[in-house]
């Protein structure tokens, strides 16, 4: 009995040995860009932002990357994975893009970006953070990513509702929805990403001049920027 039991001890072990072995290495992925945005063109705007967290169906908040492959048909690929929750990505790429193009701060605390400031330090009278580095307006900017489509080897395909308003305005804000398409340039998960951030970095680009043109219009003018963009794919070089 006890050499039967050893030697199925022993079958298992080797069993689990050889699984680990031939188990595909895990890669860990994110849409925070490595390249500096100093050549990207600035706006100096006389606000912060305070970009919220970002909303998504629970279908396309996953851990694992998605893909389409049909009309009906999502594949979830288990070892190509986000290296945070797929709506932290998205707000930390969104406020990293937002910060550097409108040469400001965001007062949320996005992962460890920007201040540490909590909404409860902001003044709701005056629309002010009482951190004296920040004593000035803030935009608060929410995005829902309602579509976040992946053909790999074709296109990225996104749709995002988002609202903008400043704190020192009684009234008015904006209500926007912007629709994107990026080019994949292969089908391989690294381009797959690529184009993904190239999506969510024109959609900041998009709500950042927005919020400045909010900032310096009367609420009759203002508008959303048009629907429809094809943003290029920045160069890896």
């Amino acid at each position: 009995m006890k050499r039967n039991a050893l030697f199925a001890v022993t079958c298992l072990a080797c069993a689990a040995l050889f699984a680990g072995c031939g188990a595909s290495p895990v890669h860990y992925h994110t849409l925070a860009s490595s390249q500096p945005f100093e050549h990207a063109a600035r706006t100096r705007a006389d606000f912060a932002i305070d970009v919220m967290p970002v909303r998504m169906p629970p279908s396309l908040d996953q851990a694992y990357l998605a893909i389409r492959t049909g009309q009906t048909e999502v594949e979830f690929v288990d070892d190509e994975r986000w290296a945070s929750p797929l709506g932290n990505e998205i707000r930390a790429a969104l406020s990293r893009r937002l910060a550097s193009r409108l040469d400001t701060d965001d007062v949320g605390d996005v992962d460890g970006l920007g201040d540490t400031s909590s909404p409860s330090d902001i003044n709701a009278d005056s629309g002010f953070s009482s951190n004296s580095n920040y004593n000035k307006p803030v935009a608060t900017i929410e995005v829902e990513i309602r579509q976040l489509d992946v053909w790999p080897g074709s296109r990225v395909q996104l749709t995002a509702g988002w609202k903008a308003r400043l704190s020192d305005r009684k009234a008015g804000g904006l209500s926007c929805v912007t629709q994107l398409q990026a080019p994949v340039a292969a089908r391989d998960y690294g381009s797959v990403v690529q184009a993904q951030q190239a999506a969510i970095l024109e959609l900041a680009d998009i709500i950042g001049a927005d919020v400045i043109s909010l900032e310096k219009s009367a609420p009759a003018q203002r508008s959303c920027s048009s629907a429809e963009h094809a943003p290029a794919i920045a160069s890896t070089d």
